[in-house]
């Protein structure tokens, strides 16, 4: 489980666009839930024995590491036809 938890979140909408919105599940929720949610995202996260999420800079920051989404969402588009 904690292999999919750490996997990067990727929005596709209705029209194949997509775009990398998380560096993990928690990191996506914690965006997500903003400042209301907080702390009850970061008691799942010490329940679960997972890290709490990364502050907002630092996710985005980390999100340039990864390949772009739609590139390579185009790459096997244009090679499976």
């Amino acid at each position: 489980m904690k292999a999919v938890i750490d996997t990067p979140v990727t929005y596709v909408d209705d029209e194949a666009s997509t775009e990398l919105i998380g560096t993990s599940l928690v990191d996506f929720l914690g965006t997500w839930v903003g400042e209301l949610g907080a702390q009850e995202l970061l008691g799942f996260c010490r329940r679960a024995g997972l890290r709490p999420p990364m502050p907002e800079a630092e996710c985005e920051a980390a999100l340039k590491d990864y390949p772009d989404p739609q590139q390579v969402f185009d790459f096997f588009l244009h090679t499976s036809s």
